[in-house]
């Protein structure tokens, strides 16, 4: 019955694509032939190509929206619900946050899950801040992070 399906299926669109071959419109006499002997025609109904400049890049968020943006790496135990006793998977994961006010760090909730070691690190530092976390919502899969070093927020004129 499948069969019988798509090979009907295949044939209407061959019947379908070789009557439009068929029956579609003829050529323009201004329209250029290719094969063996024929020459293009200049025509003047060409339209001007028009270089687009395309961007190298993507434009980088500047100011102080570049200022409050974080990079926080997560080192995370996945707990094992079968055996509780044994550790269960380590992983390592890279996430995105960003500063807010009272020395917070508002980021996803997947992101800092099963954390037991946090770092975070702003554009143009080099120090990695150790973070803990604050509060997880799961079900909007927000988190909240701070980082109690003094040094985090003061070389970025963030404080």
């Amino acid at each position: 019955m499948k069969r019988a399906l798509i090979s009907l299926c295949v044939g209407s669109i061959v019947a379908s694509t070789s009557y439009a071959q068929q029956n579609g419109p003829a050529p323009s006499p201004s329209a250029p032939s290719f094969g063996p002997g024929a020459r293009a025609k200049p025509s003047a109904t060409a339209q001007a190509v028009v270089p687009v400049p395309v961007p190298l890049a993507p434009p980088k968020p500047n100011g102080p929206v570049q200022k409050s943006l974080v990079r926080i790496t997560s080192t995370e135990v996945s707990p094992d619900y079968k055996a509780p006793w044994n550790a269960g998977s380590l992983g390592r994961g890279v996430g995105a946050g960003f500063v807010i006010d009272g020395n917070r760090i508002m980021t996803n909730a997947h992101v800092v899950s099963n954390s037991r070691y946090l770092t975070v690190e702003r554009d143009g530092d080099p120090n990695k801040y150790p973070a803990k976390v604050l509060f997880v919502g799961h079900d909007c899969d927000l988190a909240l992070i701070t980082v109690d070093a003094p040094k985090f927020l003061q070389e970025h004129g963030a404080a």
